[in-house]
């Protein structure tokens, strides 16, 4: 049976652990082609001028961690099995 390609998608669910406002009240991940993984937080918003509901959001690669940035490591298309030293 072939594996599930799942990538460029995402899954939400409601953040039930939400303790402050500023905490988001969806929370998830998404895949992008190359299968790097991210975090997904979004919040539910009135326009301060009435109107319907939306979500506004923000993705975040799951290697970053605290303040430094911690990029995912570029893809070689090299298949050269040579050790660079």
């Amino acid at each position: 049976m072939a594996e599930y390609d799942n990538r460029n998608t995402f899954t939400l669910f409601r953040n039930n652990r939400k303790e402050k406002d500023t905490h988001a009240d969806f929370q998830g991940t998404f895949t992008d082609m190359d299968g790097r993984e991210y975090w997904i937080n979004a919040w539910s918003k009135t326009p301060k001028n009435g109107g319907e509901k939306f979500l506004s959001g923000s993705i975040k690669l799951k290697e970053q961690k605290g303040n430094g940035v911690s990029r995912a490591p570029a893809k070689s298309n090299s298949m050269s099995d040579e050790m660079p030293f």
